[in-house]
């Protein structure tokens, strides 16, 4: 809806795939948005008000009972802008489904804020859900040695630093035991409404298109606590080598992890943890920074979008289980309305012991299932894996440390049933995996 538009109803539709944004209010006011399912564009709700017509703000919106949907880690669910800088005015939102599948963080609102920041900032979606099911859009197949001089903090800071404008940082060893014995904290003395430099890292060196991990263990005394990771030139111009990531702290400690893709070499890069000085404190440990061998996720291994553009019901039958943006689940099949789309989730098997036993101490979980190439199989404990084709030839093998996930690539193999044979504290269970290509 574009400038002056009014009275308008945006109802029942679904729009996916767009190179811009699937539901667009620019300008406009006394519209209602309902029922709808946004998938897959850049954006999938936008809302912007400027100077193209700064008479007219965005006012008196009704957004209630749509999915809006990403399918990918840089996909916005939700962008809002406003000349005024007023969000409270813009109308009711109610009851819609904010779907982050590949974001754990679930960072709906201009890929930086979470639900909960948004209904801050508006007093509205108060009862709106997130994403039903979460997966890990990157595989790591293989990682190279921690880039930073620190990790686990157990005998001190080593070389990290902090800045702010204020000269006010405070970044300090604590052996209080707040994650694991050691951590850095995090803060500021006589907190400004500034933003700071909680921590700087060393320097190190990258290469021009390889990928990254940053993996953190976290915990704050606010219930959520921003930090933008930014990986960036160490003086001169400070120019920035990847997009900031935005991260969450919480109350409850948070193991965290981002991926990063270098847009040049370099021999004097760092990370700056760039955060809000009241937002502090907050804790970190378990630092590591990694050059890694990654494989993307084919998203749809894990959604199932759908839509049927005929007048008559139609009848899909489903290869897995799978629950829709309202948890509602699905198993052999689901039926899609005339002129209408719907948006399933897949649900990871759990793999079970030969003898059946489905206990919580030796649930595992793989995922996607079927596959186009890369799983992730959850195990807990230290464990080691085998995949097998039907003639029982071993294909891969890998061991599982300290319940970390394994990422299998089955790229390089045929379509087919694969056998996933895992072997912990002499037990061996067996769990079938379809590679579809």
């Amino acid at each position: 809806m574009d400038d002056k538009s009014s009275g308008v109803t945006i109802d029942s539709n679904t729009i996916g795939y767009c190179r811009g944004a699937g539901i667009y209010i620019h300008n406009a006011s006394n519209v209602a948005v309902r029922n709808n399912l946004s998938y897959g564009n850049r954006i999938q709700f936008e809302l912007r008000h400027d100077d193209i017509a700064p008479d007219n703000p965005i006012r008196n919106l009704t957004v209630s009972n749509n999915v809006f949907a990403s399918n990918h880690p840089i996909q916005v669910t939700l962008r809002a802008n406003t000349k005024d800088n007023i969000f409270t005015s813009f109308g009711t939102f109610l009851n819609n489904v904010y779907a982050t599948p590949f974001d754990k963080n679930d960072q709906i609102y201009n890929n930086q804020y979470t639900l909960a920041d948004w209904v801050a900032k508006t007093g509205q979606d108060g009862s709106s859900k997130l994403s039903p099911r979460h997966y890990n859009y990157y595989q790591v197949l293989s990682a190279d040695a921690n880039l930073l001089c620190e990790s686990t903090f157990n005998t001190g800071m080593g070389c990290y630093s902090c800045w702010s404008n204020d000269n006010n940082c405070n970044l300090t060893w604590d052996n209080a035991n707040k994650l694991n014995g050691g951590s850095a904290r995090l803060g500021f003395n006589n907190p400004t409404s500034n933003n700071g430099i909680g921590l700087i890292t060393n320097t190190f060196s990258i290469t021009a298109g390889s990928y990254y991990r940053l993996k953190l263990s976290a915990i704050s005394n606010a219930a959520s606590a921003s930090i933008d990771q930014t990986l960036l030139k160490s003086g001169g111009d400070y120019r920035r080598f990847a997009p900031a990531v935005t991260i969450r702290a919480s109350t409850t400690r948070r193991e965290l992890e981002s991926f990063f893709q270098a847009t040049e070499s370099a021999t004097d890069a760092r990370f700056d943890f760039n955060m809000k000085q009241t937002d502090g404190p907050i804790w970190v440990d378990n630092l590591s920074f990694q050059k890694v061998t990654i494989a993307t996720a084919n998203p749809n291994d894990s959604l199932l979008f759908l839509y049927n553009p005929t007048k008559a019901i139609q009848t899909q039958s489903l290869s897995a289980s799978y629950v829709d943006s309202y948890q509602n689940a699905y198993n052999n099949q689901v039926q899609v309305k005339p002129f209408s789309g719907i948006l399933l989730y897949i649900v990871p098997t759990v793999i079970t012991g030969l003898n059946g036993n489905n206990n919580q101490n030796t649930q595992q979980l793989i995922y996607p299932n079927p596959t186009s190439g890369v799983a992730t199989i959850m195990i807990p404990g230290n464990t080691t894996l085998k995949v097998k084709d039907v003639f029982g030839n071993v294909v891969m093998e890998k061991k599982a440390i300290d319940s970390e996930p394994v990422n299998i690539d089955l790229s390089g193999q045929g379509s087919g049933i694969y056998i996933i044979e895992t072997i912990s504290n002499n037990e061996t269970r067996l769990q079938k995996l379809i590679l579809q290509k």
